[in-house]
């Protein structure tokens, strides 16, 4: 039976399957971005942009200072975002480094902008 034909076969009634909620899985690194608060998190994209790697570390230390996490421990996010931070400098040469420091200061704002609901819902997941 061909592809086509087994979607032709579906019902047609026009009620589909309804997704109530998902949750996005994150790599390694990724676990260990804080929630700042948004003014801090532009700062240190800023940072980012100009000088590579250095927002990152710094955003190792608010991960010290409370700021929430993906990570099990404290001591887990901050070894992860300072890790984060040297391979970003150290690959600035290739522009890896570079181009990977402003997406993570993009996800510094992404993280401190997300709604209440949203971290709820993920939460209760």
């Amino acid at each position: 039976m061909s592809k086509s034909k087994q979607y032709d076969e579906m019902p047609q009634s026009g009620h589909g399957v309804e997704i109530v909620s998902s949750r996005e899985k994150h790599g390694y690194f990724r676990q260990a971005v804080p929630t700042m608060p948004v003014a801090l998190a532009v700062v240190l994209c800023v940072v980012n942009v100009i000088l590579p790697g250095v927002g990152t570390l710094v955003s190792a230390f608010t991960v010290l200072c409370g700021c929430k996490h993906g990570c099990q421990t404290t001591r887990e996010a901050c070894v992860r975002n300072v890790l984060a931070g040297v391979l970003q400098i150290a690959t600035i040469i290739i522009m890896v480094g570079w181009i990977w420091s402003i997406f993570w200061g993009v996800t510094f704002i992404n993280e401190a902008t997300k709604k209440p609901e949203e971290e709820g819902a993920q939460s209760d997941v």
